[in-house]
């Protein structure tokens, strides 16, 4: 062999050895398997979940009940309150079909904005909703019409309370927690 091959010998690249190969299989093997366990174990979410990842509706809403609104197709949960159901009375007073009027009032006209933060069990998007500068969920609570709902959130406590103290809306005539009046 001449000394320019035996140069030449040397300076060329060494040939993947089999257990490079091997190696490098073994580790493209894992990754893939990774990807398909975790698609498995964290699938796409599911509409109303992905509407709720959007994190904000804005539009004209409708009032369903005192604690729900409809923006286009989204039905949406007010945050951290609990409203009276429609057919609730509270002593003599309807406080069910107050508490809806009254949201129907506050979103009538005006361009609602929705900040989502989680999806309920009915697939509604959970959310803080205001006209404008209002907090709808903190005037339906304030009037007297809703109750902090402090299984999810404490944020209107204290408007629970002053509506108490200064006996507005359903506070008037006393009344079964909505909760209780749904399970009854």
């Amino acid at each position: 062999m001449t000394k320019f091959a035996m140069a030449v010998r040397r300076n060329a690249q060494p040939k993947a050895s089999r257990t490079v190969l091997s190696t490098a299989l073994l580790w493209v093997t894992l990754i893939v398997v990774g990807v398909i366990i975790y698609d498995k174990t964290f699938p796409a979410p599911a509409p109303a979940e992905a509407a709720a990842a959007q994190s904000t509706l804005q539009g004209r809403a409708t009032a369903i009940d005192g604690d729900g609104l409809k923006i286009g197709d989204h039905e949406i949960r007010l945050h951290g309150i609990d409203a009276f159901e429609y057919d609730q009375t509270c002593g003599l007073y309807a406080c069910g079909q107050a508490s809806k009027a009254h949201l129907a009032q506050l979103v009538a006209g005006q361009a609602i904005t929705c900040w989502a933060r989680d999806t309920d069990r009915y697939g509604r998007i959970v959310a803080i909703c205001k006209a404008g500068s209002e907090d709808i969920g903190a005037e339906q609570v304030r009037s007297g019409l809703a109750l902090a709902y402090t299984r999810y959130s404490d944020i209107y406590v204290p408007l629970e309370k002053a509506a108490r103290d200064q006996r507005r809306g359903a506070w008037a005539y006393g009344f079964s927690p909505p909760e209780s009046h749904r399970h009854n």
